[in-house]
């Protein structure tokens, strides 16, 4: 089974303008692409055809319009003319005319392919072709097939991001027992079992980065931007939030493991329809910082590596308003916390009682 690795790298400050020139070339080749593609739909009325963008882009990088294009590999725009490609199938299912595609602009993130067959793997380090062995935090996998290797530059630092082949788990003995997740803000995930795991973004230290992170961007809104102040302060304005992000991503995979060590026969979660939700501006802030969607991705990465299965039902499931115990149906308002039921009269939380009608499904 495919497996994805991430890991540091540590370029010099040649292989860094190299890079540099990389990111580059993928953005500008994508964008050509889209102005080629539009130009075409505006002269003949439909898009470029598929097949028909790599000769064009071809052509391009061998003409002297742009020479820097020639000073990198010619993968990098190959995959980036792949890339448009794929983001013009994807608006067409989401749109009904297709071209919204957006624009990469420098404010996008700096990433670009390295082929797979010219990418080595070496004794801690990477080749990559036309920049040369560049040193990385922890030795790669050797022997094994890398798959659409990518490197990427957050702000601080350059990454390379890998698919591999890993050997399967064994098999576990799951139980026949089903648990129902129901993810919140006060409380971030409740089991049906009771297991209860609180929202680490309202930790003191989450608390005092969010201090720092408000502090750091009222201070580069009165510096001039471009100047050295600015960049010292963006990068540590940059620190701050990546702390934040792995301290959210950490917790998650704890969350996960913590899920799937029960062994259960299946997890059955909600589909939140988190963008209706963020229309909500009280809570926005507090919804978004919590990561909902990818909690769940994580939590279904883990179930799927041990053949557990997962369950999504749909959002409009009546999972707070329904009575565990038999079945009545009464409205519940975000402010109450406890769930009284008016038949049976039973009282539990709210919480507790969602995972329960979740996992009875």
């Amino acid at each position: 089974m495919k497996k994805a690795i991430k890991i540091k790298l540590f370029p010099t400050d040649e292989q860094q303008e190299l890079l540099f020139q990389s990111c580059g070339v993928a953005r500008k080749a994508y964008n050509l692409c889209k102005e080629l593609d539009l130009q075409y739909l505006k002269q003949f009325g439909k898009g470029i055809n598929d097949r028909d963008f790599g000769p064009l882009m071809t052509q391009i990088r061998r003409g002297d319009d742009f020479p820097y294009m020639k000073l990198v590999s010619a993968d990098v725009a190959k995959q980036a003319v792949k890339d448009y490609i794929t983001a013009r199938s994807r608006s067409f299912k989401n749109f009904k005319n297709g071209y919204h595609v957006n624009w990469k602009t420098r404010k996008s993130k700096l990433s670009f392919y390295a082929d797979y067959v010219k990418t080595k793997v070496k004794r801690k380090a990477v080749y990559i072709s036309m920049i040369g062995d560049i040193k990385t935090s922890s030795q790669l996998p050797r022997n094994f097939k890398l798959g659409n290797p990518r490197v990427s530059y957050d702000g601080l630092s350059w990454w390379i991001s890998i698919t591999t082949e890993v050997p399967k788990p064994e098999q576990v003995e799951l139980t026949d027992v089903s648990i129902g997740l129901d993810l919140g803000l006060t409380t971030l995930v409740t089991t049906s079992d009771g297991q209860t795991f609180d929202n680490i973004m309202k930790s003191e230290s989450v608390k005092e980065l969010d201090k720092k992170i408000k502090q750091y961007q009222r201070a580069l809104s009165r510096k001039e931007r471009g100047s050295k102040k600015y960049q010292q302060t963006y990068e540590r304005f940059l620190k701050c939030v990546q702390k934040k992000t792995n301290i959210r991503r950490n917790y998650a995979f704890h969350v996960a493991n913590a899920l799937v060590r029960t062994k259960p026969k299946r997890i059955v979660m909600e589909s939140l329809s988190i963008k209706h939700m963020l229309k909500n501006k009280r809570l926005a802030k507090a919804i978004h910082d919590v990561a909902w969607y990818n909690l769940q991705t994580i939590i279904i990465q883990k179930a799927n590596f041990f053949g557990i299965e997962v369950v999504k039902v749909d959002s409009r499931f009546p999972s707070s308003q329904l009575c565990c115990v038999c079945g009545n149906r009464q409205p519940m308002p975000l402010d109450k916390r406890e769930y009284n039921c008016q038949h049976c009269g039973i009282s539990i939380n709210r919480d507790l009682n969602a995972a329960i009608n979740l996992a009875s499904i």
